[in-house]
């Protein structure tokens, strides 16, 4: 299952909405909801917006060149893994 719906279905369970609910607020079926979560169809782009918008999530592309940045960025890990400042040595 795509990681991206793997998130918007553990937030809608964790706001208790039911997938009825969720539906009900997009207008769409119940079981266009199921199908999404499942993985038996891909949802459009605007769906998926629409989708992390009402829970409380946003949804946001990233070129994938600057993915390991702002992945760096958001861990506070540099890129290299490697201490950002070594020790003196001669203290």
């Amino acid at each position: 299952m795509n990681t991206i719906i793997q998130q918007l279905q553990a937030k809608r369970k964790a706001l208790r909405l039911s997938q009825k609910e969720l539906g009900n607020k997009l207008g769409l079926p119940q079981s266009h909801i199921s199908n999404i979560e499942s993985g038996k169809t891909d949802p459009r782009l605007s769906t998926l917006i629409d989708m992390a918008n009402l829970l409380e999530m946003e949804l946001t592309l990233i070129p994938h060149k600057q993915r390991m940045l702002i992945q760096s960025l958001l861990s506070e890990e540099p890129l290299d893994h490697k201490p950002r400042f070594l020790p003196d040595e001669d203290l």
